[in-house]
């Protein structure tokens, strides 16, 4: 029975050691989804030494943003990054930009309210990157198993679906394709979506209390070391395509001055919540743009960039 207790330990360990040292089990996931979209742009802040601009968010950043115009037609010679991944958290966010080799001049952090009230600990991202100081910190009150700093317990349902649901469709360890706008393609020639959750009652006056304490709290960790490295944050609030904007926008103004209260570093404020008509056919679904709409948006975005540098 000892040697059974002791064979089994020694294999939980060595399991759990090559969950945690190595990419297994992570590059199994398909490229298109959460941590598929996690390898995508850590290859690109691997092959990146110089970044001037850096864009945080979720799938709505990605799909907004082309990082190749922004360098082309701005005012000064930038080098750009977009990594917004599928679910994206501030957690997310803190781990990338922690990573990036020379801190960057400027970050611009996707800031809307959903973003700020996600749960993010169940995503991959937080089992795969979390460390037991991350953990710790944000689950004191809250002892969660499936939240734990266990990398072998937070893979099961990853091998799971490796082994039931695999189409064998995705080379294992692939990245996102680029289309012309330098922006991660994955959705080909769709034209409407039915992608992520839109809740129009997080839109009301008891916004606050819709506010995560820990996505506060990775927040919180970016602005202490965007001060530290002189790094500018501009909090942007990407077009809505959505009913009742006026109202939303007053709601949306009062919440993103809170966040910027609540940032030790230079923070600017981005709104442009009633930027893009909803009859426009820029949008995807409820803020999903397509390739026209994120060329245009990108533009707008260029010029309040530039408006940045001239009130210096």
């Amino acid at each position: 029975m000892k040697k059974l207790f002791i064979s089994t330990f020694i294999t939980l360990f060595l399991f759990e050691m090559i969950c945690r040292f190595s990419a297994i089990p992570w590059v199994f996931e398909p490229p298109f989804s959460q941590i598929g979209s996690l390898r995508t742009v850590e290859k690109e802040i691997g092959e990146s030494k110089n970044v001037d601009y850096v864009f945080f968010g979720n799938s709505l950043t990605r799909d907004a943003i082309s990082p190749l115009l922004i360098d082309k037609n701005n005012n000064f010679y930038t080098f750009s990054l977009n990594l917004g991944v599928s679910a994206g958290s501030t957690f997310v966010d803190y781990k990338l930009l922690t990573s990036i080799e020379n801190p960057p001049k400027k970050i611009f952090i996707q800031s809307d309210l959903p973003r700020f009230s996600l749960n993010f600990t169940e995503s991959f991202y937080f089992k795969k990157l979390s460390t037991y100081e991350d953990w710790s910190n944000i689950n004191k009150n809250n002892f969660n198993l499936s939240s734990s700093p266990s990398k072998l317990l937070s893979s099961v349902d990853i091998w799971h679906r490796l082994i039931f649901y695999r189409d064998g469709t995705t080379k294992i360890g692939e990245t996102l394709k680029k289309d012309y706008l330098g922006q991660f393609d994955v959705y080909g020639d769709e034209v409407l979506l039915n992608q992520g959750v839109f809740n129009e009652s997080i839109y009301n006056s008891d916004w606050f209390n819709k506010v995560n304490k820990d996505s506060l709290y990775f927040f919180h960790k970016i602005c202490e070391y965007s001060k530290i490295h002189e790094i500018q944050i501009v909090l942007i609030h990407l077009p809505l395509n959505s009913e009742n904007l006026d109202t939303k926008e007053l709601i949306i103004n009062d919440y993103l001055k809170y966040i910027k209260k609540e940032c030790v570093a230079d923070t600017q404020i981005f709104n442009y919540v009633d930027e893009l008509s909803p009859d426009s056919g820029l949008f995807l679904d409820y803020g999903h743009l397509n390739n026209t709409g994120a060329e245009i948006f990108t533009k707008l975005l260029i010029e309040d960039i530039d408006r940045l540098y001239d009130s210096k």
